[in-house]
């Protein structure tokens, strides 16, 4: 869930947010490392094989916005592909497809919430020995706060910060801003990767063969059913209608 969520939202931001919903905070390191290694060659490939097909500046830019990982990368191909307006679209069109994170990260703690909570009493309520059972003291815990022990609070901030950007921040100096505020959080983004990086154990990998090229293959198969689906979409969006 992590890894499908990750690849068609946002990359690392979905994925931590999907992993905490699902209160499986350190399952997200290997889909987060993965999608970090497989987004390269993606930002260098996508904007040469746009122009090679010759598809407008805002099919490119949207192309690239909805199928490329993180937002960093997303600028960084459009920028490769050489067009201002390819830039604009891209990076409208990951903000709008971030803002994604919150309702589905909600909806994903609400229905495993369910879940781990149908599964216990059905644990509790196959326990045979009657004195066991009643010395298991089982109580579920509420909906609110299982939700707000599980909601990834940086989409709080998201939402805050868009508010204030908007409405305090005074039109002529937003530029100023924006562009501060973006490279601060290309270095925050940087010190994420490298704790990741830290995170890794390698025998551990090892010892998790399987499970890693299973999530290999889900991504390169969710990547290419995105890449192909989003560039279609993109194409009757701008150029049919």
């Amino acid at each position: 869930m992590i890894m499908s969520g990750a690849t068609f939202i946002c990359g690392s931001s979905a994925a931590i947010a999907l992993a905490s919903s699902l209160g499986a905070g350190s399952k997200a390191d290997l889909p987060i490392a993965i999608i970090s290694v497989f987004t390269i060659p993606s930002i260098i490939a996508l904007p040469y094989i746009a122009k090679a097909i010759g598809i407008s500046s805002k099919v490119a830019g949207a192309w690239f916005g909805g199928c490329v990982d993180s937002t960093g990368a997303v600028i960084a191909a459009s920028t490769i592909f050489g067009d201002n307006v390819a830039v604009e679209t891209s990076a409208v069109v990951k903000m709008v497809q971030n803002v994604l994170i919150g309702p589905i990260s909600v909806g994903v703690a609400i229905v495993w919430t369910k879940r781990e909570e149908r599964r216990t009493r059905a644990l509790h309520s196959s326990l045979e020995d009657e004195t066991l059972r009643s010395k298991t003291d089982f109580k579920p815990v509420p909906y609110g706060t299982m939700l707000w022990a599980r909601f990834p609070k940086f989409v709080l901030g998201f939402i805050l910060t868009a508010i204030l950007f908007n409405t305090v921040v005074p039109l002529e100096d937003r530029k100023t801003v924006n562009t501060f505020s973006f490279m601060v959080g290309e270095w925050f983004s940087t010190m994420s990767f490298v704790s990741i990086g830290l995170g890794l154990q390698f025998h551990e990998l090892r010892r998790d063969a399987r499970l890693l090229l299973k999530l290999m293959a889900l991504y390169a198969l969710a990547q290419l059913v995105d890449i192909l689906s989003t560039l279609g979409l993109a194409y009757v969006a701008f150029e049919l209608f």
